[in-house]
């Protein structure tokens, strides 16, 4: 999502779409798009992969909600960077970093790391997807991963809803 509102700011079809739609409607449906895109990519690892999933409700939401909180943030990176081969040249180096920290979770269960950890939304979804996916649940799981998750979530769409308001898109 980043790279496709980029890439839209960029060519000025952005401009396009506001003719028939006002900025926060635009924002909607591609949030809507990335939500799409981000389950359809999952449903589609799992389907070629077919792990056994012991809690696949677990498993869905948390990767729902993963996915929405990702959304938020993507599209606040697409609105401010504005280039798409930027972002198609350096996003690696954004996520490779969060991909480590998620993976950092399965090793690093003690001091101020693990707090840290604790409070990033990969970090805890990946907490939930590894127990949706073992046969035995390896982290203890209460609701401070859905409300860290969640939380991350509604900071994204507010920093996206509010750009979008103090900015014209």
């Amino acid at each position: 999502m980043p790279i496709q509102t980029a890439e839209e700011l960029e060519t000025g079809t952005f401009g396009a779409l506001r003719l028939a739609a006002t900025g926060p409607e635009i924002l909607t449906a591609k949030a809507l798009g990335g939500l799409v895109y981000g389950l359809a990519g999952t449903a589609i690892i799992v389907a070629i992969t077919r792990p056994e999933l012991p809690r696949p409700v677990l498993f869905a939401v948390a990767s729902v909600l993963l996915v929405l909180s990702m959304v938020g943030f993507g599209m606040v990176l697409g609105l401010v960077t504005r280039n798409a081969n930027a972002l198609n040249t350096y996003g690696a180096f954004l996520v490779f970093p969060l991909v480590g920290l998620a993976v950092a979770v399965m090793f690093v269960t003690s001091g101020i790391p693990a707090t840290a950890l604790d409070l990033l939304p990969f970090s805890q979804a990946m907490k939930l997807l590894v127990n949706g996916l073992a046969p035995e649940e390896p982290f203890e799981i209460s609701v401070v991963p859905w409300l860290v998750i969640v939380a991350w979530a509604v900071l994204g769409f507010g920093v996206l809803a509010r750009y979008a308001s103090r900015r014209e898109v």
